[in-house]
């Protein structure tokens, strides 16, 4: 009996030393079927105007995009309009300018500090907020 038992754990400890050089956590630890992968989702870019200037964003996630398309089909109300972090020094999908949004989503209220125009006060860096939040924005596309 105590002989199976030394023959049972030397093999344990085997088994967990060849799991350990393979970079499983244990040996005792059974494979785990993978997680459910999420459905894709292809992003879209919104085109917006805004006093007359106008700039793009990307919208990643499927909620954002359902709203996108009710926005676009005139049946969101109220009105929601863009918020996202401005990053600077690459226009991504915003073409003609130096910067872009990050973390993209819609918002029915903001702060005005973050208010402002796409070329006037982003592009030109004289809008305080490190983020972007046209009231005004109209979305005109989406691709």
């Amino acid at each position: 009996m105590k002989k199976q038992l030394i023959v049972g754990l030397v093999a344990s400890l085997a088994a967990a030393a060849v799991a350990l050089s393979i970079g499983r956590a244990s040996a005792l630890e059974t494979p785990k079927a993978a997680a459910p992968v999420a459905a894709a989702v292809t992003p879209m870019v919104a085109t917006f105007k805004v006093a007359g200037q106008t700039f793009k964003v990307k919208f990643t996630k499927a909620a954002d995009i359902a709203l996108a398309k009710k926005v676009l089909a005139g049946k969101a109300s109220p009105v929601p309009f863009p918020i996202g972090k401005i990053v600077y020094g690459s226009p991504d999908v915003n073409t003609g300018y130096t910067w872009h949004l990050d973390s993209v989503a819609w918002t029915e209220s903001a702060t005005e500090v973050c208010d402002g125009r796409p070329r006037s006060d982003v592009e030109t860096r004289h809008l305080t907020s490190p983020y972007y939040c046209p009231w005004g924005a109209k979305l005109v596309a989406l691709k």
